[in-house]
């Protein structure tokens, strides 16, 4: 039986909930095997800037990546933290996006059935400079000391890092960015593929 990734050179193409200057050098690798491939990332902001081109303001939508109902009972309590001051952990909701969350901590996993996330962990520390990478070691003390170095010690970089990162995810989706050409690229392949049928 053939893997996934031995599977994905037989597809038409290939969709990435990526960008290209996140990834461009691993992109350029996959392009030599998979030509036909789009990287239209992130997904999640071509909505959000598709609704505010219309005029829809952020609480008339959902910003929430969840499906489930939310719970927003700690709001208040959130509104009145200062900017930057608290480290969330959870697997996604709309607190991620409020303005008091400095830090969050995550499995880097998508899904319960992708907990192997070394590589994902390491391009956070090493490669984009936008988080720390605990190894393959999890005690109290290692979690304190990088809490410590995120919020207090490194905070100005990993924030200046972040706001880097925003950017760069912005101009992908902003029209003429590589997303957003992808995504059209993308589309056009679809509706060629349609009228063949």
């Amino acid at each position: 039986m053939k893997t996934e990734t031995q599977r994905t050179t037989e597809g038409k193409g290939f969709i990435l909930n990526t960008f290209e200057d996140l990834e461009g050098p691993i992109l350029d690798q996959i392009r030599k095997h998979i030509p036909n491939m789009y990287s239209i990332g992130p997904l999640h902001a071509h909505l959000r800037a598709h609704l505010e081109s219309k005029g829809v303001h952020e609480s008339s939508h959902r910003r929430s990546s969840s499906f489930w109902e939310e719970d927003h009972g700690c709001m208040a309590w959130l509104d009145s933290q200062p900017s930057d001051s608290v480290i969330y952990v959870s697997f996604g909701s709309k607190v991620l996006a409020h303005r008091a969350i400095g830090v969050f901590f995550t499995h880097s996993g998508w899904n319960s059935t992708m907990e192997n996330q070394t590589t994902n962990s390491r391009f956070v520390s090493e490669v984009w400079r936008i988080g720390l990478d605990m190894k393959d070691t999890c005690d109290r003390d290692l979690i304190e000391k990088m809490v410590r170095d995120v919020m207090e010690v490194r905070r100005d970089e990993f924030l200046e890092g972040a706001r880097c990162m925003a950017t760069l995810a912005r101009k992908a989706i902003a029209e003429g960015g590589s997303s957003y050409l992808n995504l059209n690229r993308l589309i056009e392949f679809l509706k060629s593929t349609v009228s063949r049928v």
